[in-house]
């Protein structure tokens, strides 16, 4: 067979510019990494590629793209600016699905267990959106934290709900946060967790966690 008929011109992964090479049988001839000056080697029959390049992720991307993926990656990195809306958003996430978590059980009287993912995503959600394009672990853990907040403001809410509740029938006008709710509350809090809302904090905790999880990129320079 012709090598012309299997070979094609070697292009930019991301923006499709042309290499300078050839790819023959799905694979790029020869070529060199950025910043090296020898080159990476070549098949049988192959030409060396005529531009510089990196590999992302096992794909040869041009120098444009290659300086595009640093900024990339280097805006990813959370500072003091983006953790403070970030964790802003993350809590209000949080506390929107706690919120949701106490009317299903209100309304039900049923403590639905798996309202608690909710409640993380919502978290991480909030956590990824505040942060703008920073992505990572310490965002991460920071979701992760935020969405156990939210399931203990759900669990808050779920017995203010109900002390609230039957002071009214005796006459007793309490508000959510009086101090004897919050004594109560820190009373029982310990048998509110069974083992199977230890398995929903893992759960919840688990997708708050991934949520502003970054991209994995390679780059071989």
């Amino acid at each position: 067979m012709n090598e012309a008929a299997v070979s094609s011109v070697a292009t930019c992964a991301l923006c499709g510019r042309e290499l300078g090479g050839r790819v023959l049988g799905g694979r790029e001839l020869g070529g060199r990494e950025l910043g090296g000056s020898e080159p990476g080697g070549s098949e049988p029959g192959g030409s060396e590629l005529g531009a510089d390049f990196r590999r992302v992720n096992g794909h040869a991307i041009c120098v444009p793209c290659s300086v595009q993926v640093d900024r990339e990656l280097a805006a990813q990195s959370p500072t003091l600016a983006t953790l403070m809306p970030a964790a802003a958003l993350g809590l209000l996430g949080a506390f929107a699905g706690a919120l949701v978590w106490t009317i299903i059980a209100v309304s039900t009287e049923l403590a639905i267990g798996f309202v608690a993912i909710l409640v993380g995503f919502l978290a991480g959600t909030g956590v990824k959106v505040g942060a703008g394009k920073a992505r990572g672990q310490g965002l991460q853990i920071l979701a992760a934290l935020l969405a156990v907040v939210g399931l203990a403001a759900a669990k808050y809410m779920i017995v203010a709900y109900a002390v609230v509740h039957e002071a009214g029938k005796n006459g007793v006008d309490l508000s959510y946060l009086d101090p004897r709710i919050l004594t109560i509350f820190g009373n029982v809090a310990g048998k509110l967790v069974s083992p199977f809302d230890l398995l929903w904090i893992v759960l919840a905790v688990g997708a708050a966690y991934k949520v502003p999880a970054s991209r994995r990129v390679s780059v071989q320079r």
